[in-house]
């Protein structure tokens, strides 16, 4: 697993499945850690790893994955799903999806700074009364909230892309690079929302990457949106 979130996410709950087993009555197979432990014990001729991702056991996938489409999505044609590519996924599907989600918001945004960010996290009523409730849907003020933190988000990584600063986007992952320093925006901004990131830290890695005083947005972002 090339995403590092996922990877994680995966290990520790393998960890966790293997020291904590939770068995019933109607398993039909004995705990994890019991398999393993077995498989231990025989001795198997070791084999070179085979680093090749599981996906590629699959033939036509492409096919496959357009039937599975058709399924979920039976109302959108074929000529509406064009093939994207995980190394353009960031310019191609991501990049047009935050200016979108910004896009109405922009007077809002160009008011602050990036190092404005924390404060903004903490005064979101002025986003949130802009936002729109999705057709047949009533959205809670928690959900409100979130949303708004999201078009922060989405916000500050258009603003850093547009100051130079590099795109990484993989599978439940986003990072952004310049030089030395490295931005992973799924991982700070709930830990700003939360208060373990203390406004003097983001400060702090803000001066450090000199990106502090770089407006959040600005009005003619409108003409790329």
């Amino acid at each position: 697993m090339i995403a590092p979130q996922i990877a994680e996410a995966t290990a520790s709950h393998l960890e966790q499945t293997i020291k904590n087993p939770k068995t019933t009555p109607f398993d039909t197979h004995p705990p994890l850690s019991a398999r393993i432990e077995k498989a231990r014990s025989w001795k198997a001729a070791s084999v070179d790893a085979n680093t090749n991702p599981a996906i590629s056991l699959i033939d036509d996938l492409p096919t496959l994955e357009l039937s599975l489409l058709r399924k979920v999505l039976p109302g959108v044609s074929d000529k509406a799903l064009t093939p994207v590519d995980w190394q353009t996924l960031g310019e191609d599907v991501y990049v047009p999806m935050w200016r979108s989600q910004t896009a109405a918001l922009l007077p809002i945004l160009a008011k602050h700074n990036i190092g404005d960010v924390p404060d903004l996290l903490k005064r979101l009523d002025p986003i949130t009364s802009q936002l729109k409730d999705p057709p047949g849907t009533l959205l809670t003020r928690d959900q409100r909230s979130d949303r708004a933190a999201s078009v922060v988000q989405s916000a500050l990584i258009l603003a850093l892309i547009q100051n130079g600063w590099t795109l990484h986007a993989k599978p439940g992952f986003v990072s952004l690079a310049s030089g030395d320093m490295q931005l992973e925006p799924g991982r700070i901004f709930p830990q700003l929302r939360s208060g373990i990131l203390k406004k003097e830290d983001w400060l702090t890695y803000c001066e450090k990457a000199g990106i502090g005083q770089w407006p959040l947005a600005t009005l003619a972002d409108a003409a790329t949106a």
